[in-house]
């Protein structure tokens, strides 16, 4: 098999089959995945590379390769479940088994004061010596910190561009972002340099960077290209000699087993960092910041000293606890600060997209959707879109993501309270209303 067109034989299905169920991490025993939806998501994959390939061949006039494509995709429809799909749905339905472990402070602690060393030798190293290894290195571990620091999507902070360093704001004015800030937020923008980025659904999201964070940035992209980083490289965490940036993931793997954690594996979960990130926050403050930013609290001092204690065990007050899983405890999410409460949904920057996600899985409740519901469509947002989107809307055609980001990079006062999804979704209104009108909706509707 060595080329794409070979995985799309028919003779090559249980091959490509076997190769699903060792990525998904399929146990013969159990006739369980350890990867469930990975299963799943490469069967979509693989049913639409399929088609193009079909595609492809037909436009080439290749009649043999479109056959058997068309004879692969028959096998999928036909076998796919049995062999892969109907395995994995029930490995997703099936309740998880034990008790859910939490990191302990202590290995949180360890990877912090790690990070902190790492990252002052890297970046005493790069001074002394301009290479491509020490750039590497400092790179790395200000990126990890980065994404610890905020609680981001580890993706969206790996991809900040260049440009978006540069402009860079410490000030109290939010351009936009101030209705998907917490009152955390609001309060350590006040403290700390921010970048502002796109997030997933469109909406500008702020990266808060210490000063520490800041110098070594400045450092990098000093000596990027002398450091082998070509000067088409957009990406702020770019590498040498590729147009790339660093992959997250590696970067905050290495320091969790190297810095001698007991459960390094917890560490670099992408679990542990949504719900127990907010400890490296807090760990990530000097002793002026905490005060000024979190108020006196003996409670988090306490943790902030105690290593032995676990994630969970924090109380909220001496007269409330909160419930997990067998016992009374409540989680760093659920402490009570002086300025306000901030529930698991909103807690220390979540934005609006994550109560979204939370809400998905039962998490934030009534709240959420109250709070973040949809709004009525107000005359500066109408004509905002309008100014950029009416030929699609006049043309009946939908806008795609790309469409809706040009839209939102063009408006962001006017369109700060929307995302990428909220304008398709008025588009596509606007053009259903449309149809109704001239009668066109019933017809293609019955067709």
């Amino acid at each position: 098999m060595q080329k794409l067109e070979d995985f799309f034989l028919p003779g090559s299905f249980r091959r490509v089959v076997s190769v699903v169920k060792v990525l998904a991490g399929y146990d013969s025993e159990k006739k369980s995945y350890s990867k469930p939806s990975l299963a799943i998501k490469l069967g979509y994959h693989l049913q639409k590379t399929c088609s193009i390939v079909e595609d492809n061949a037909v436009k080439q006039g290749d009649e043999s390769l479109a056959e058997s494509a068309r004879s692969f995709l028959s096998l999928y429809q036909k076998k796919w479940t049995r062999y892969i799909s109907s395995g994995a749905l029930k490995t997703l339905r099936k309740p998880k088994e034990g008790v859910e472990k939490a990191p302990f402070a202590q290995d949180v602690k360890c990877l912090n004061s790690y990070m902190e060393q790492y990252h002052a030798e890297a970046e005493k190293k790069l001074k002394d010596t301009l290479s491509a290894e020490n750039y590497a290195a400092l790179a790395k571990v200000i990126l990890a910190r980065t994404i610890f620091f905020n609680r981001r999507r580890a993706r969206e902070i790996s991809l900040i561009p260049l440009t978006a360093f540069a402009s860079r704001k410490k000030s109290n004015v939010h351009s936009g972002t101030e209705t998907h800030l917490s009152d955390l937020e609001r309060t350590m923008c006040k403290f700390f340099t921010r970048i502002e980025i796109r997030g997933s659904c469109g909406r500008l999201i702020p990266v808060l960077l210490k000063s520490s964070f800041v110098s070594a940035l400045e450092l990098l992209v000093k000596v990027r290209e002398t450091c082998g980083v070509p000067s088409r490289n957009s990406y702020l965490f770019a590498r040498p000699k590729s147009l790339s940036s660093y992959k997250p993931s590696d970067c905050i793997t290495r320091y969790a087993k190297e810095c001698g954690a007991k459960d390094p594996e917890l560490l670099a979960s992408a679990k542990f960092r949504q719900h127990y990130g907010t400890m490296l926050q807090v760990m990530n403050l000097d002793d002026h910041e905490a005060d000024q930013i979190l108020g006196p609290n003996s409670r988090l001092r306490a943790l902030r000293q105690d290593g032995g204690m676990l994630l969970g065990d924090v109380e909220m007050n001496s007269n409330e606890r909160q419930p997990r899983r067998g016992e009374q405890t409540a989680s760093w999410d659920q402490v009570e600060y002086p300025s306000a409460r901030f529930g698991s949904a909103q807690a220390w920057g979540a934005t609006t997209d994550d109560v979204t996600v939370s809400r998905r899985s039962g998490k934030s409740g009534k709240k959420g959707s109250q709070k973040f519901g949809k709004s009525k469509w107000d005359e500066a947002e109408v004509l905002a879109v309008e100014r950029h989107l009416m030929p699609l809307i006049k043309g009946h055609k939908v806008p795609q993501k790309s469409d809706c980001i040009r839209c939102l990079e063009a408006e962001p006062e006017a369109l700060r309270n929307r995302s990428w999804k909220g304008i398709k979704d008025y588009v596509r209104n606007r053009i259903t209303a449309l149809k109704r009108q001239s009668g066109t909706y019933h017809r293609s509707y019955k067709q």
